[in-house]
């Protein structure tokens, strides 16, 4: 994100410097668009790196009050090791004896993940972007020459 910040800077320098060694006219020359077109582009750039940011790492909930403690959310127990009760013992009480596993999760699971989730989110988010500013540029530069050379 700094390059293209630094980028944009020298551009915009590039343009001032264009804009004032040109004559002065009413109208839009073609190196204005051109420059014009490279500030929209590098922004573009810009703005995609703090919308992938932005997901990859998103704010934590803001809790209201912070005297509470924070619920953890825990795995259910796996229904093949319920608690099984031990036969009754000599003085007439039952023993609850809880058999729990390492929960290693399933697919299911990890589908409803939010870190995967997250994950999953901003993977398709970089590859639009890496889509997306060749195709606007190339559509650009399309328009553009075809513009130039049909005069």
């Amino acid at each position: 994100m700094m390059a293209a910040l630094t980028v944009q800077l020298v551009i915009a320098t590039l343009f001032s410097q264009v804009s004032a060694s040109l004559p002065k006219t009413s109208y839009f020359k073609m190196v204005d668009i051109w420059l014009i077109f490279c500030i929209g582009i590098t922004f573009l750039v810009i703005l995609f790196h703090a919308l992938i940011d932005r997901i990859a790492h998103p704010p934590p909930p803001h809790n209201n009050n912070n005297n509470m403690p924070q619920q953890h959310h825990h795995h259910p127990l796996n229904p093949k090791t319920a608690p099984t009760p031990t036969p009754p013992t000599t003085t007439g009480t039952r023993a609850v004896v809880w058999q729990v596993q390492p929960y290693m999760g399933s697919k299911l699971d990890k589908k409803k993940n939010p870190l995967m989730e997250t994950e999953g989110r901003t993977h398709r988010v970089v590859h639009v972007t890496k889509m997306t500013v060749p195709v606007v540029f190339l559509l650009f530069n399309i328009g553009y020459w075809g513009y130039i050379f049909s005069n």
